[in-house]
């Protein structure tokens, strides 16, 4: 452990990029067997949509040598509580100083500022003393989700496409508002979930690792009822991941072969595209799903907690009067 005297902490900005990555870096590979090393220019990427403010979203922690030694951010999102996601990384070696714990009251502050009332953070269950950390701090476990990752070695196993199902690229400049409103009514009773609107899918075509042949959208008989998206990341080492960020079928369509075709579909092109892995998040309560993923060979990897705090508007608490870096 290096001990630390000073540090700072001041706001993001467009210069950190370099650090933050290293830094993100350093943070998921010390204790993380599946981490992907990834590029600055993905977080470039990430942190340019039109929601994301790097002066009003991001805490950065420094020594007194300026190396970035932590970081924070927070998200806020609408309806119906102005729920704030936070996230708290340390380098390995600047831990059990203090400096988690100010990041996080930091964040809180900023987050009261702003009217929420919520705040959720979330963490992989091997980091057991995050826990700890969080429980200490007033949040309590919402709910858990689970990681979930396959190797793609060959196209998907060809299987019978149901009557009246067709499966294709989804047209994002003419059915942009399908899309939405497909994953509104799929997810929108997910724990979490923010709703989307057409601007929303307009800044993550923009990013980076969105490549528009892995979204892919379900008809039957000309009726949108499902999608795939999977984003493209490609680590340092140019291995390429497919990342499913969502997935999923009408209610009234369900447990009628279109989720396979569906998946069969975005593993294939996936493949083609030279991929050599998928990945993707899935509710530990959501059996159904997870049956269907085993089916294609994915495996947990490993548990990610989600943990929440509630504090009231109007509250004075110990994050609204300690003002101290």
């Amino acid at each position: 452990m290096c001990k630390v005297d000073a540090f700072t902490l001041t706001p993001g900005n467009g210069a950190m990029m370099s650090d933050y990555t290293a830094l993100h870096n350093t943070v998921g590979s010390f204790d993380n067997p599946d981490h992907i090393n990834l590029p600055t220019e993905y977080f470039q990427s990430s942190f340019s949509f039109p929601n994301v403010d790097l002066s009003e979203d991001f805490v950065l922690v420094r020594n007194a040598a300026g190396e970035l030694i932590a970081s924070g951010t927070i998200f806020t999102e609408g309806n119906p509580s102005l729920n704030s996601r936070l996230m708290v990384q340390v380098h390995p070696q600047y831990r059990r100083q203090g400096i988690g714990s100010k990041v996080l009251n930091r964040l809180i502050q900023i987050g009261l500022k702003r009217g929420s009332s919520e705040f959720v953070c979330s963490f992989p269950s091997f980091r057991s003393y995050v826990a700890s950390f969080l429980e200490k701090r007033g949040f309590r476990h919402e709910y858990t989700s689970l990681k979930m990752q396959v190797e793609v070695r060959s196209a998907a196993a060809a299987i019978p496409v149901p009557l009246g199902l067709t499966v294709r690229a989804l047209n994002i400049k003419r059915e942009s508002v399908v899309w939405a409103q497909l994953q509104n009514t799929i997810f929108g009773d997910f724990p979490g979930y923010e709703a989307v609107t057409t601007d929303t899918l307009a800044s993550i075509v923009k990013h980076s690792t969105f490549d528009p042949s892995l979204l892919v959208i379900g008809t039957y008989f000309s009726r949108p009822i499902g999608y795939c998206l999977g984003f493209s990341i490609e680590s340092l080492t140019k291995e390429k991941t497919l990342k499913i960020e969502g997935m999923g079928v009408l209610p009234d369509f369900r447990r009628r072969g279109y989720a396979r075709a569906l998946m069969s579909e975005i593993l294939t092109r996936a493949y083609i595209k030279g991929h050599t892995s998928s990945e993707l998040v899935v509710l530990s309560s959501n059996a159904a799903a997870i049956a269907l993923y085993e089916k294609y060979g994915f495996k947990e990897k490993n548990k990610q907690m989600w943990y929440k705090r509630t504090i009231a508007k109007g509250a004075v608490g110990r994050e609204e009067i300690d003002q101290s870096p």
